[in-house]
């Protein structure tokens, strides 16, 4: 499976969201449940890549970004829409989740 996720720091992060649709992924590297969001945000942005626009950023390494969007907990999974948040994910973030707050949010857009 190939995957289609851009890592993203405080430099890069405001002009990526800016995309038509972008899903950000929040994790750290210490977090047993991050390891396992990261698997669910490859497998789910290599069935919507010409849709939308995923990347992922480190808590830890981009504490400015974080605080900006105001991330309390990780994993957490944001989802942009021409650069403004539209959803978040937090709890129970698996590939059937993360589908349906895509398929979702494409229904408004």
């Amino acid at each position: 499976m190939i995957g289609y996720v851009t890592e993203l720091n405080n430099d890069t992060f405001e002009e990526f969201i800016k995309r038509k649709f972008t899903l950000i992924n929040i994790n750290a590297s210490w977090c047993d449940v991050s390891k396992g969001v990261r698997s669910s945000i490859v497998e789910t942005s290599s069935m919507y890549y010409n849709i939308v626009s995923f990347g992922q950023i480190d808590s830890d390494k981009n504490l400015e970004t974080v605080e900006k969007i105001k991330i309390r907990n990780v994993p957490t999974v944001l989802l942009f829409k021409d650069g403004v948040e539209i959803d978040r994910l937090g709890n129970s973030i698996d590939t059937e989740s993360i589908s349906e707050m895509i398929n979702r949010n494409l229904e408004i857009g």
